[in-house]
């Protein structure tokens, strides 16, 4: 067609040269209207920048013959045109930044694996590789706390009871969801005293003493100055928020007011079989200096004396004996009715035939309660310590639980003020466990030929025995095992403090033998040794808070550090608990605000305060003039 219009165009006016001049620059028009596109070529790695082409002295499209210049090309997708290293048919390297050297859109990175050997999905902190991209046995996640167990990762589900910590969260399943550093500002509810009223006496929490059904708290005030004297305040539950002296549902006060220590020994239970809830309450150091023990029956309301009347029972001591120093109930004959311990620790005792200043004495009377106040003191079986130069015997009592597994409840006393020997000169401490109670029935008994087993230590200047409380079943054998602590434990003169745990099967077995903690404990837990933080100022139970079949604790330690400030602190392990541990390896805590703030001088556990279903741990902190409910919801 080309051919037959060039004919008709020129006819016969050309010569054959001249035609195919024509012809040639034709065909060459018509090859420049087909020319494909091209792209600025800027590094010259042969690839041109992505987009559209680039506009210039060039129409790439058509009408240009022999294509653009040497900065041109025809193929696209350079993704850095100003790097020759970086285009589509390169290489990608692994390095510590990414670099898509291919222009895909990927960039491999030099990263760290673990090893999976157990190929659940999750790798071994302890086994790190740098490697680039995905390797075959290696994971980009650690925390796999067991890798030679499939069913033991992060993303486990807890098994109740089994022992093992199946989900790596640090907690043997069930755990607790107390925050494992938790402050005194997480907590949910606080109870405040004031200047005149300081609740820093002990606490009774989640039994019903008002009569509603719900639990309420009470809290000693053995240190009120003003007010009348109050001696116990009651709140009744549920609980939520911030409460003051004000908001208490009931105030007992103390029978002298602004004097004494009334709530200064503290217990509660339904002491005469009516089905409500009473409370036995403390007041070794009244003005008259015989020491009282109240028996205030429930339901509680209102404002009431602590003094005898229709719904108090007063028991009054000897003159400056301190009757009330310890209060405690128990069962320990069996027989499902409660029974009561009263101690006198500065009663003047009896050596061969000559009396001692304040060896201490203490009241073990069988119930059910007796009408006549005086006949607790008349018809209970004396326990003495015997030829002890003031000992102080009955300071520090507490029930054992079931240690020896027989159905009855077993006491544990501690004497602090005393040498093995029973002299005391610079003392060191004793421990004594009293089972088989319902055999010294109508006796009198001595603590120290008396007593099922005996933990002492010989070292001079301690005072091994100054905290004990009953610890429940914490190794899970059947068998209530015990607390014991020494606040003052140190070196250097710092009371850095330590706390002891004995198994009662071990306990148990003695038939009257003595042991050292050295030999017979299965842990101890103790501060930093440099700072005085008085560990196991308080001690309590929490029963099997976890769920799993193992008895839970929790010791005070009012003088902890933290940030740098004396806060004090509150530290809970769950069970079972065997080896030597430093307050950090608790599986839980609370710490105090600030400096001064005491938390963890008084604890109360193994109770559902808030209702919600789980144990809670009640924290005194005397320095902030408060009481805290530390929730312990568990999973």
């Amino acid at each position: 067609m080309l051919r037959l219009f060039l004919l008709l165009l020129l006819g016969c006016l050309t010569s054959q040269e001249e035609y195919q001049a024509i012809l040639a620059r034709a065909e060459a028009a018509v090859a420049c209207q087909t020319t494909t596109s091209w792209w600025l070529d800027g590094d010259s790695d042969g690839w041109g920048r992505e987009g559209e082409p680039e506009p210039g002295v060039f129409d790439f499209e058509a009408e240009v013959c022999g294509g653009p210049t040497a900065s041109y090309v025809e193929r696209t997708g350079d993704c850095v045109d100003d790097d020759p290293t970086i285009h589509p048919e390169a290489d990608d390297l692994c390095t510590e930044e990414p670099i898509d050297e291919d222009c895909d859109g990927e960039a491999p990175v030099m990263a760290t694996w673990y090893a999976d050997r157990d190929e659940d999905g999750y790798g071994d902190a302890a086994s790190p590789f740098t490697a680039c991209g995905e390797t075959e046995g290696l994971v980009d996640n650690q925390g796999d706390c067991n890798d030679r167990d499939a069913a033991v990762h992060p993303g486990a589900e807890p098994v109740c009871g089994d022992g093992v910590d199946n989900d790596c969260d640090g907690v043997s399943e069930c755990g607790l969801a107390w925050g494992v550093e938790d402050q005194a500002d997480d907590v949910a509810v606080r109870f405040l005293g004031s200047e005149d009223v300081p609740l820093d006496g002990p606490i009774v929490a989640g039994v019903d003493l008002t009569g509603d059904g719900r639990g309420d708290v009470a809290i000693g005030t053995p240190g009120v100055t003003e007010g009348g004297g109050p001696g116990v305040l009651i709140f009744g539950g549920p609980f939520a928020g911030e409460y003051d002296v004000a908001d208490a549902d009931a105030v007992l006060y103390a029978r002298y007011p602004l004097e004494g220590d009334a709530g200064a020994a503290l217990v509660a239970g339904d002491v005469d079989d009516d089905g409500y809830v009473d409370l036995l309450v403390g007041e070794p150091n009244p003005p008259s200096g015989y020491g009282y023990a109240h028996f205030v029956f429930g339901p509680l309301s209102g404002d009431g004396e602590l003094a005898s009347s229709r719904e108090v029972l007063t028991v009054e001591g000897g003159l400056g004996d301190q009757l009330g120093t310890a209060v405690t109930l128990l069962d320990g004959d069996g027989d499902g009715q409660l029974d009561y311990v009263l101690t006198e620790p500065t009663n003047i005792g009896l050596c061969g035939n000559y009396s001692v200043d304040e060896s201490g004495r203490a009241y073990l009377y069988f119930g059910p309660l007796p009408q006549d106040a005086q006949r607790i003191l008349l018809d209970s079986t004396y326990i003495d310590y015997r030829c002890g130069d003031e000992t102080h015997f009955g300071e520090e009592v507490d029930v054992a639980g079931d240690v020896d597994g027989d159905g009855a409840d077993d006491l544990l006393w501690g004497v602090p003020d005393v040498e093995p020997d029973g002299v005391n000169t610079d003392a060191s401490g004793q421990v004594f466990l009293m089972t088989e109670l319902a055999s010294l029935r109508g006796s009198w008994a001595v603590i120290r030929s008396d007593a099922s087993a005996t933990i002492y230590t010989s070292d001079a200047r301690r005072a091994f025995g100054d905290q004990v409380a009953g610890a429940g079943d914490v190794d899970g054998d059947g068998y209530d095992d015990v607390l014991v602590a020494e606040s003052t434990w140190g070196f250097s003169g710092l009371a850095t403090g330590k706390v002891w745990l004995f198994e009662g099967a071990r306990l148990r077995s003695m038939n009257g033998g003595s042991v050292m903690p050295d030999d017979g404990a299965v842990a101890c837990v103790e501060g930093v040794r440099s700072y005085e933080q008085h560990v196991g100022t308080a001690l309590a139970s929490l029963g099997d808070a976890s769920g799993d079949g193992f008895a839970d604790i929790a010791i005070g330690a009012p003088g902890w550090r933290s940030r740098g400030a004396s806060v004090g602190g509150a530290f809970v392990f769950l069970g079972p608990v065997v080896g030597s541990f430093e307050l950090e390896d608790a599986d839980a805590s609370i710490e105090g605000e600030r400096e001064g703030d005491a938390l963890g001088a008084t604890l109360f556990g193994a109770a559902d305060v808030d209702g919600a279903g789980e144990v809670d741990l009640m924290v005194g902190a005397p320095g902030m003039n408060g009481v805290l409910l530390w929730s312990g919801d568990a999973y």
